[in-house]
Order: C-alpha cells, then structure tokens, then sequence
C-alpha cells in the first residue's frame, strides 16, 4: 500500500479498475414530496383525499362533501396560480363535481320532504 486511502479496499495487480457500487452523493435537502417550480416549492397536491371526501359525503355525512367542495375551490385556484402541484387537477376537479352534484340532490330532497311535511300539516295531519 502507497500512499492510497486506507480504508478503500485495494485492487489486486492485473484487475481493472471497478466502478463504484454507489452513485455519488450530492449536497443539499430534497423534498420528499411536491415539486420545485418555477417560484420555488410547490405544495403537494390533495386530489386524491379530497375525491374520497366527496364520496364519503354521500355515505356519511354531507359535512365532508362541503370540506371536500371548499378545499377543491382553494386547491384548482393554487394549481392556476402556480403554487401546487397541477398532477391531481383532474382528481380535483372531480371531486368538486361530485360535491356539487351531491349538494344539489341533497338540496332537492330536502325541498320535497318540506313540501310533504307542508302538504300533510295542510291537510290536517295524520288522524
């Protein structure tokens, strides 16, 4: 041994030269999630829960069709601006189509069940 590093292993005479097992290291911290763009860090996009959130509103609770019709506003609008990441823009939209239409059947259900309980009292009630 020569002069080399002592804890890189030497190769014996008459083998070539092997290439490092591993690519080289490169300084700095990366993101694990969203992408750099062009004014920097762009926020990962919510598509995906957000379309879960708005079929859960119509199993379970029509609070998460509202959360889920709100934050799509938000998120398309940030997607328009640059800020987030455009990948789930679809899955956005969809959600925000599904609240929606979840809204408006839900809304015209209740307008009948006002209409019946209307109806009925009008009528004198059950007897």
């Amino acid at each position: 041994m020569s002069g080399g590093n002592p804890y890189q292993p030497q190769q014996p005479q008459g083998y070539p030269q092997q290439p490092n097992a591993y690519p080289p290291q490169q300084g700095g911290y990366q993101q694990p999630y969203g992408q750099q763009g062009p004014g920097g860090y762009m926020k990962p996009n919510r598509g995906s829960m957000l379309l879960v959130f708005s079929i859960l509103s119509w199993f379970v609770c029509v609070g998460f069709g509202i959360a889920a019709y709100i934050m799509a506003g938000k998120d398309i609008e940030e997607m328009q601006r640059g800020q987030m990441d455009p990948t789930g823009l679809g899955l956005t939209k969809a959600a925000r189509t599904i609240s929606l239409v979840h809204f408006i059947f839900f809304g015209v259900i209740m307008m009948l069940y006002v209409v019946l309980f209307v109806f009925i009292g009008a009528s004198g009630g059950f007897k």
